[in-house]
């Protein structure tokens, strides 16, 4: 975080910057974006039939919530998600927490999401919980829903393993005490 602006990496190991790969990383993050903006504005963001990349695609450009990307064609490189508002910071913790193999935020009767905990590893300063990433990935993982969320992971597969593409944020979700 650097003054109102939040900054995500993702870092990669692959060379070659292609727009096929990067279909896949825009995919996830256009929907997301849909995701935030129906959490700040409350209203139906998509249908409920719509995949991740129908989603993706009626996805204004000039939404506030879009972030700008930069990325380095150095090999390893990285691509840099920028935004004024929290977006960026939420989809690092969904891009880390769908490429853990055993991640199952939501389960198929949509319980789960509240044992999500983000780890802010990279800057002590600045507390997951006070900013307001924990909640706002829980939220984002709600509307998304279950069947999102295996396309979610998906994508992110697909980003990862033909592209290398990783976030730097850690993700864990806790098991249920009883």
């Amino acid at each position: 975080m650097i003054g109102e602006e939040f900054l995500a990496r993702f870092v990669t190991d692959n060379p070659e910057f292609t727009a096929f790969e990067n279909f896949h990383f825009n995919a996830f993050v256009m929907a997301v974006v849909a995701a935030c903006r129906k959490v700040a504005d409350e209203e139906q963001a998509w249908q409920n039939r719509q995949s991740i990349y129908d989603i993706a695609a009626t996805v204004d450009g000039r939404d506030d919530l879009v972030p700008d990307q930069e990325a380095s064609i150095h090999s390893p490189g990285y691509m840099t998600l920028r935004g004024a508002m929290l977006v960026p910071a939420v989809m690092s913790a969904l891009f880390a927490l769908a490429l853990e193999t055993n991640a199952q935020p939501i389960q198929q009767d949509g319980s789960g999401v509240d044992q999500v905990t983000v780890v802010n590893s990279e800057s002590m300063a600045f507390d997951p919980c006070e900013l307001g990433i924990e909640q706002s990935v829980r939220d984002t993982l709600n509307i998304l829903g279950y069947e999102r969320w295996l396309q979610i992971q998906n994508a992110c597969q697909n980003a990862s393993e033909n592209e290398g593409l990783r976030s730097i944020t850690t993700v864990t979700t806790q098991p249920d005490e009883e």
